[in-house]
């Protein structure tokens, strides 16, 4: 179809109040869409509320498929009366399946940052806020969104990050699908990687939304409008559609074909783990990889907002050091992660690495990365907030978070030498 033949035979003969008629009707379904918007409730920000029945969570990151990206304050918030931790981070800090005594609030399932709310109650004379910005599978560049976000945001007074040895380096797996990716170009003092990122991954209709959004923001909330008003079963194609995460095909498609070795030799002691070592065995663990340029960049932006940093290697499933060849990738990996910290040389940021092998008591692992309970996560990272000085931390118990059900041996839950049992 030759669309400018189209256009002047369908245009030519319009006068000035056919014209007129066009724009005026354009306005009046902007006018439309932000008047639904205002009376949709599906567009009050998933935040506001106290996730954990303890202390106050904050979900800030919203879905890949939603382009507002980052959720706004509640009403009412006070900055001057809260003290806001971010934490930025994947499932490794997602609790999945905890025992009877590590249960939080009658949930098996829950995340650390609801532990860190319960567990810390205040710094200073300032009650704490924990902002969470989480991700499943949270790759490199999508760090990049919360870290620019956090690190100049006023409600946000000290930032947590782990350095996962899965993604961190990989630049196999390096960004999520999201549709919030151009965000990136409001943000100042952007990296040369931001661009060159944009550049390789920006599709012109996502650059051209992005456009759009800035001179009509009702134009953020087609979506919710499109959901509210026009999804139904008679209407399929405008039915509520979600981004689907292909990833986790994709990356056991790449791994077969890449790295078949990396599954085939994984050892009988990390049975149960076999796509988790591959994928940290596909990490380029190069200071000049696409991986690290991304992680320098975040270092550097955190290193110039001033604000107290807690990077953080997460604690592994100790059955790992059984296993020669996942042992020396992730020493090579603890190595580069410290050069580079070192490079950037910030007083105001701390790498926790020695949990990474040595896992603090309180945790115990459902298999290599992810956590079975993780008490003695958030008490190392506090007591490395605590040692940057950002204030007196008033604690809570441990009984009084968990409902005193934590009884007996509580050094430590990775007993057994093997993920397997055996």
């Amino acid at each position: 179809m030759d669309i400018s033949k189209f256009a002047e035979q369908e245009f030519a003969n319009w006068g000035w109040w056919r014209l007129l008629l066009a724009f005026v009707s354009v306005i009046a379904l902007l006018l439309l869409a932000l008047a639904l918007a205002d009376r949709l409730p599906s567009l009050q920000d998933p935040n506001g509320k106290i996730k954990s029945p303890g202390g106050t969570v904050l979900h800030r990151l919203l879905a890949l498929d939603n382009e507002r990206e980052i959720s706004s304050l509640p009403g009412g918030y006070n900055l001057s009366r809260r003290y806001g931790i971010a934490w930025i981070y994947g499932s490794e800090a997602t609790i999945r399946s905890a025992p009877d005594e590590w249960m939080l609030h009658g949930r098996r399932d829950y995340e650390l940052t609801e532990v860190l709310a319960d567990y810390v109650k205040n710094i200073g004379d300032r009650s704490v806020v924990v902002h969470e910005f989480r991700q499943s599978g949270v790759r490199t560049g999508d760090l990049r969104r919360a870290v620019l976000y956090a690190a100049t945001a006023p409600e946000i007074g000290a930032v947590i990050m782990p350095v996962c040895p899965m993604w961190a380096f990989n630049d196999y797996l390096l960004f999520n699908p999201s549709k919030h990716r151009a965000e990136l170009l409001n943000y100042h003092d952007l990296d040369s990687v931001d661009y060159q990122v944009a550049a390789a991954l920006l599709r012109p209709s996502d650059i051209a939304a992005w456009a759009v959004r800035q001179v009509f923001p009702v134009f953020e909330h087609r979506k919710d409008v499109q959901r509210a008003y026009f999804a139904s079963d008679r209407l399929p194609f405008m039915a509520n559609t979600r981004v689907v995460n292909r990833m986790g095909d994709m990356v056991a498609v790449w791994q077969s074909l890449l790295f078949p070795r990396a599954i085939s030799e994984t050892p009988a002691t990390l049975s149960g783990s076999e796509r988790l070592r591959a994928g940290l065995l596909m990490g380029n663990l190069s200071a000049s990889s696409m991986g690290a340029r991304i992680f320098r960049a975040n270092l550097e932006t955190l290193a110039k907002s001033g604000k107290p940093v807690i990077l953080y290697i997460q604690p592994l499933h100790p059955a790992i050091r059984t296993d020669l060849q996942a042992m020396e990738r992730v020493n090579q990996f603890i190595q580069l992660t410290r050069e580079v910290v070192d490079e950037i040389h910030a007083p105001n940021m701390v790498l926790v690495s020695g949990m990474a092998l040595n896992p603090p008591p309180l945790v115990e692992h459902i298999d290599l990365y992810h956590l079975k309970y993780g008490q003695g996560v958030v008490q190392t990272l506090v007591d490395s907030l605590e040692q940057l000085g950002v204030g007196q931390i008033r604690r809570e118990s441990i009984a009084t978070i968990y409902g005193a059900r934590v009884v007996g041996d509580t050094t430590g839950g990775n007993k057994l030498p093997s993920l397997s049992g055996k």
